[in-house]
């Protein structure tokens, strides 16, 4: 994490970060969907690390190793992506439980399959479908937040490195494509799933994966010095 950040001072990576960690899992609690705050969580991830990429440059005049830098710049996401991850997962979990309408808002929490009961507004007991949660289905909940921010910092090292090599006007023109091509894939792959019941995985992953794709062949091509 150290070389990765090293060029900015410590509050302007970790205080939004912190905001963050604070704002995406409690903001579902007053406004909006459960899967609105999560991508906007990612989003703001990539834009913080692809601001972080930006100083690549200076760090490449000064002979640092690009391999030790990404290095660093995996270790730095995966461990956003954990703190994040986890914090939001259980938000989302804490919300099902606490009212299993909650999942229709939600493509990233994992139901078990089994029926919940309920009580609606007029005090009327009833059953909710497929909204219970067991131990397999919240670590696949917390696995695929973590998934989906590691991407998105991984997408933003990417795209930060992209504008260092390639210019501004390409960068930008790329990641729209890539965002574009990528929420096609998702819709094309869960538009056959058809499943509001439990996670988005498969769109999801598929979208990630894609990124993933996409990420690593744009920092293949880094201008660096030192491997």
């Amino acid at each position: 994490m150290k070389l990765f950040l090293s060029p900015l001072k410590t509050a302007t990576f970790f205080a939004p970060l912190v905001v963050l960690l604070y704002l995406i899992p409690r903001g579902r609690n007053y406004a909006g969907d459960g899967a609105a705050w999560t991508l906007f969580g990612g989003v703001c991830v990539l834009v913080l690390f692809a601001f972080a990429a930006l100083h690549w440059p200076g760090l490449n005049q000064l002979g640092a190793s690009f391999s030790a830098w990404m290095n660093s710049a995996t270790l730095t996401a995966l461990s956003v992506a954990v703190a994040l991850g986890v914090l939001t997962a259980a938000s989302s979990i804490l919300n099902q439980h606490n009212n299993p309408y909650y999942q229709a808002y939600d493509v990233f929490l994992f139901t078990n399959g089994q029926d919940v009961p309920w009580t609606d507004t007029n005090g009327d007991p009833y059953v909710m479908v497929s909204a219970g949660q067991d131990a397999t289905s919240m670590t696949m909940t917390v696995l695929l937040h973590i998934a989906f921010f590691f991407v998105a910092a991984f997408a933003g090292v990417a795209l930060g490195l992209a504008y260092t090599t390639f210019g501004a006007g390409r960068a930008l023109v790329g990641g729209f494509v890539t965002f574009a091509l990528t929420v096609a894939l998702y819709w094309a792959v869960e538009s056959r799933v058809g499943d509001w019941f439990t996670a988005a995985a498969p769109g999801l992953l598929t979208a990630c994966l894609f990124t993933l794709g996409v990420s690593t062949a744009v920092i293949s091509r880094t201008k660096r010095f030192v491997p």
